[in-house]
């Protein structure tokens, strides 16, 4: 759609999609503090992903910061994890600050490493 501005209207910024593909994130920061979409607070400064599959636009106090790749897990290749800070893992587990633990082809093919947590 054609958008023209009026002339009460000024400072626009053109906000492009963006394609969550499958095996991927994109890695988000809030603006402002606010309820995001899926009915999360998000705070002023805090970043987090988005993962469900399809087209994406930015909410007003989104900001894009970058795509995030998953990794393939087999039984030759696990990931060695470390919690940056307290948070419950997507397997529900409870891991605290500096705790390390190895992710494995038996627990999920596909891993997304969140941003709670390095690899």
């Amino acid at each position: 759609m054609t958008f023209i501005p009026r002339k009460e209207e000024s400072n626009f910024e053109l906000i492009e999609k963006k394609v969550c593909k499958v095996n991927c994130a994109i890695n988000l920061m809030a603006t402002k503090n606010f309820v995001d979409r899926d009915g999360i607070a998000r705070k002023n400064g805090e970043f987090y992903y988005y993962s469900t599959v399809g087209s994406f636009i930015p909410g007003e106090w989104e900001k894009f910061i970058s795509y995030v790749q998953g990794k393939t897990l087999t039984d030759k290749l696990a990931l060695h994890m470390m919690a940056i800070e307290d948070f419950t893992d997507k397997f529900g587990k409870i891991r605290k600050a500096g705790e390390k633990w190895l992710v494995t082809s038996k627990m999920t093919q596909v891993y997304i490493p969140t941003v709670q947590e390095t690899l």
